[in-house]
């Protein structure tokens, strides 16, 4: 697969996935499922383009092109679910929208530029902490060694020490955990508490 078109792609839908904050936000009072299903709504559309676009690019293989796209809607959804919850959670909408990215940008960034921290990581801890990335994870899925790219290579100093990147149904696996445990929290949060 080509690392110009998914890599962006990921960017943008799991960025931008915690905004559904917004949606939720206002949406109080309403049953959980009216917040739920335009996250699920905007992420499969997403996906959906970002996989014709890249089938349209002419890839040759298919399997893999569905893979990563099914990596990304799960990390996608994980990442519509962190920010629908937020936007329960938080009285202001901002806050909502601020909380979401800020958690996302953690999990998808903070393990990558943590520094000389992750030198000292047994390699089991930094394959599992690897997973919660989902720029990481769509990456291994379509088969791209992201971190041995030049760019990454010079700003991650996991590029300089032994790995294993995620397989991709344990990281479909640990996105769903999340996404159910956020949908369970807006089911279960009845009302703004913070």
């Amino acid at each position: 697969m080509n690392p110009s078109t998914l890599m962006p792609a990921t960017f943008a839908i799991v960025l931008l996935a915690p905004f559904a904050a917004i949606v939720a936000s206002s949406r109080r009072g309403m049953r959980p499922w009216s917040v739920v299903w335009p996250v699920l709504v905007a992420v499969a559309a997403l996906v959906v383009i970002s996989a014709a676009a890249a089938i349209a690019g002419r890839s040759s293989d298919r399997q893999t092109i569905v893979i990563a796209h099914l990596t990304l809607a799960s990390g996608a959804l994980a990442a519509g679910a962190i920010g629908a919850l937020c936007g329960r959670l938080f009285a202001d909408v901002l806050d909502a929208a601020a909380a979401g990215a800020a958690i996302v940008l953690c999990l998808t960034f903070a393990l990558l530029l943590a520094g000389d921290v992750v030198g000292d990581l047994p390699v089991v801890v930094l394959d599992n902490a690897l997973v919660a990335s989902p720029l990481v994870a769509v990456a291994s899925a379509a088969n791209i060694d992201l971190l041995r790219d030049d760019t990454w290579y010079r700003l991650s100093p996991i590029s300089h020490r032994f790995f294993n990147y995620p397989d991709w149904p344990k990281a479909v696996g640990a996105y769903g955990l999340v996404s159910l445990a956020c949908f369970a929290g807006l089911a279960w949060q009845k009302e703004t508490s913070l």
